[in-house]
C-alpha cells in the first residue's frame, strides 16, 4: 500500500453508516448534474452549437463522467452498513474522482478555463468538509489530493496542447502575409 494511502485509511472519518458518504456524493453529482444542464442549454441556446456537438465533446463527456462517478457512489453508498474501509475508499473517490473530471475540463479550453476547473475543486472539497465528519488532518490530506489533477493537467497543458496562435499572425495570413502598420 503506497503511504499516502496508508495515512488516509483510519485518519479520522466518522463512518455514521455511511448515510455521510451518500449524502456528500448525492450533493455533488445533483449541483455538478445542474451545471451540466445549464452549460449545455446555454452552449445550444446563446451559441447556436448543435446539440450534437455539444453533447459529444471532451468537456461534456468528462463533466459526465464525474457527475455519474458521484451518482453510482451515491447509490452504493445508500445500501446498507458498509465497513469502515469501503466507507473511507468512497470518500476517497468521490473527492478524487470528482476533481479529476473537472481537472479534464480545463485541458481543450483555453486558460481561462483553470479558473473553473480550480473554483470546482475548491467547492468539492469544501462540500466535503462541510457534509462529512472527519479529522482536520484527513480533509488536509484529501484537500491536497484532490488539488493535484487540476495542478497536474495546468502544468502539462502547454505540452499536451497546441499553444493558440497570436491574433495578429492570423490577421496577417489573411492580408497576405502583409501587416498593416
Amino acid at each position: 500500500m503506497t503511504p499516502v494511502l496508508h495515512r488516509l485509511r483510519r485518519s479520522g472519518l466518522d463512518t455514521s453508516g455511511g448515510r455521510i458518504a451518500a449524502h456528500l456524493a448525492k450533493i455533488i453529482a445533483l449541483i455538478a448534474f445542474a451545471f451540466l444542464v445549464i452549460g449545455v442549454t446555454t452552449g445550444i441556446a446563446l451559441f447556436r452549437r448543435p446539440l450534437r456537438l455539444r453533447l459529444y465533446n471532451f468537456e461534456t463527456l468528462s463533466h459526465g463522467g464525474g457527475t455519474l462517478l458521484d451518482t453510482v457512489i451515491w447509490r452504493v453508498s445508500r445500501r446498507g452498513r458498509l465497513s469502515r474501509s469501503t466507507l473511507e475508499l468512497l470518500d476517497l473517490a468521490v473527492v478524487l474522482g470528482c476533481c479529476t473530471a473537472w481537472a479534464l475540463l480545463i485541458y481543450t479550453q483555453g486558460v481561462e478555463s483553470l479558473y473553473t476547473g480550480i473554483l470546482a475543486d475548491i467547492l468539492t472539497v469544501l462540500v466535503r468538509s462541510v457534509v462529512v465528519p472527519s479529522t482536520a488532518a484527513r480533509t488536509l490530506r484529501l484537500a491536497v489530493l484532490a488539488h493535484l489533477p487540476v495542478t497536474l493537467v495546468a502544468w502539462l497543458r502547454p505540452v499536451l496542447v497546441a499553444p493558440e496562435a497570436p491574433r495578429y499572425a492570423t490577421a496577417t495570413c489573411r492580408e497576405g502575409g502583409r501587416r498593416s502598420a
